[in-house]
């Protein structure tokens, strides 16, 4: 498992491109990586590396000769990612601000097992990057907090996502033993 992380991570940075790959399901890359409808990341067609230009589905690095723009997801309460590894699935909740132009950002996801139910007492984490720019926030991590009231609610607060452009979220979630999975998000922010 940590190795098809660590995959998918060398393929972000260096937008590996070619014949296409395999994702855990066994869909070929269509243009690129490791990827196929989505890649690692997603089954909407956004995620991961793959398709059509690597990271991001329809953009980043990768894919068709190098950067794309992308305007990534669009927003609603309750999006939803399945886990690269088919662990958990996340929900966006709530974006204070809505996801549209910079600022600081506080996410309420909510975390569901395989089985559809809330998962409780695990350890999610933000990672704000922007693949074409090849930089992230600071801090470079946001922990979340469980939600005493909401049990597998999760908080991210004060993700700086401080420049116009695409930002790919990604939220890692490790629970007991191996089960850790990971879900990314992009949104396209204006100044």
């Amino acid at each position: 498992m940590r190795l098809h992380y660590f995959s998918v991570f060398i393929l972000m940075l260096f937008g590996c491109s070619g014949g296409g790959g395999e994702t855990e399901h066994g869909h070929g890359g269509a243009h690129g990586g490791a990827g196929g409808h989505g890649g690692a990341g997603a089954h909407d067609g956004h995620g991961g590396a793959g398709a059509h230009g690597g990271v991001g589905g329809h953009g980043g690095m990768g894919g068709h000769g190098g950067m794309h723009q992308s305007n990534g997801d669009t927003y609603s309460p309750g999006l939803e990612k399945v886990g690269a590894m088919d662990v958990y699935t996340v929900r966006l909740l709530e974006s204070e601000p809505l996801p549209r132009d910079t600022g600081k950002y506080t996410w309420q996801v909510q975390v569901l097992d395989a089985d559809g139910n809330p998962a409780t007492g695990l350890m999610v984490q933000a990672e704000p990057t922007m693949p074409a720019h090849g930089h992230g926030t600071m801090p470079q991590f946001t922990d979340g907090v469980e939600s005493e009231d909401s049990p597998g609610t999760y908080l991210l607060s004060e993700m700086d996502l401080f420049m116009p452009g695409v930002w790919m979220v990604t939220i890692r979630i490790s629970g007991d033993g191996d089960e850790s999975d990971m879900v990314m998000y992009h949104f396209d922010l204006e100044g």
